[in-house]
């Protein structure tokens, strides 16, 4: 969401009676997970994704000092919460097929036949964490989070466009024949880049090095681990100056290991 684009959207949204579409709430220690129930609450989240998305990675700030798109008005955010301070210190958007025919990943690649495959479908995305709380625990608390939240909507599938901050063709190649080489791709859900959206002379590069594990931002490393796959060749993102992979991971695999992982209610990590 560019400065120009993003002032019309913020005044629909104060027009709006923000309210969860489904409510959650637990408590973690110092922190409480929750999804935001108010306008306050959500406008906490966009203040702390423009910090760590437009400030913090690419040294820019947007007019409305918020990063906002028009997927917010049909998702819900789920926020880990400071209990003594009351600071927001960290979210994950997530958009239902129950809710939205509409999603973020489907600005970049081509999701009709995903979309209309069997399953409630759940699309996890803008994952940010204050740089003080940023830890594995914290992460963690986002996935559990995200468990509860996928058991209560009924999902079967999670998926979500994985950023690497790259936008190099070589780099961008040594990834992707690593996620190939290792498993890591499938093309079962025929899913692919759209036109806009290709990556640049990426088909060129056929012999190159594989790239250091630091190209692979935690949150990429855990999907894999849980068993992702990254669904077809990336997309470019020239505004967040990154690329887009598409990763989808299908919880109805991982329902035992989830219940072991976070309890009975749990299907996913």
């Amino acid at each position: 969401m560019n400065g120009l684009a993003e002032l019309p959207i913020l005044e629909h949204f104060r027009s709006l009676n923000h309210r969860a579409k489904i409510p959650l709430e637990l408590v973690s220690g110092p922190y409480c997970i929750r999804t935001t129930n108010t306008w306050s609450e959500l406008l906490a989240v966009l203040k702390l994704r423009h910090q760590v998305f437009h400030l913090e990675n690419c040294n820019r700030t947007l007019p409305s000092g918020l990063d906002i798109d028009e997927i917010d008005a049909v998702c819900d955010q789920l926020v880990i919460v400071c209990r003594n301070t009351g600071q927001t210190v960290g979210c994950y958007r997530l958009t239902s097929s129950q809710f939205s025919s509409h999603f973020y990943a489907g600005k970049r690649f081509h999701l009709e036949h995903f979309l209309a495959s069997e399953g409630t479908k759940l699309e996890l995305g803008r994952a940010c964490i204050e740089a003080s709380h940023r830890t594995g625990a914290t992460l963690l608390l986002l996935w559990k989070g995200i468990a509860e939240y996928a058991r209560q909507c009924g999902a079967s599938t999670l998926f979500g466009s994985t950023s690497i901050r790259t936008q190099e063709p070589k780099e961008i190649a040594g990834v992707w024949n690593t996620l190939q080489k290792q498993g890591h791709v499938t093309d079962q859900y025929r899913i692919r880049p759209l036109p806009h959206a290709e990556v640049k002379g990426l088909r060129d590069c056929v012999e190159v090095a594989s790239p250091p594990d630091s190209v692979f931002p935690p949150l990429f490393r855990s999907y894999l681990r849980a068993g992702a796959k990254v669904a077809c060749m990336p997309a470019a993102d020239p505004y967040m100056e990154s690329t887009d992979f598409l990763t989808v991971l299908d919880l109805t695999q991982l329902a035992d290991r989830m219940d072991r992982r976070y309890g009975r209610s749990s299907t996913c990590i």
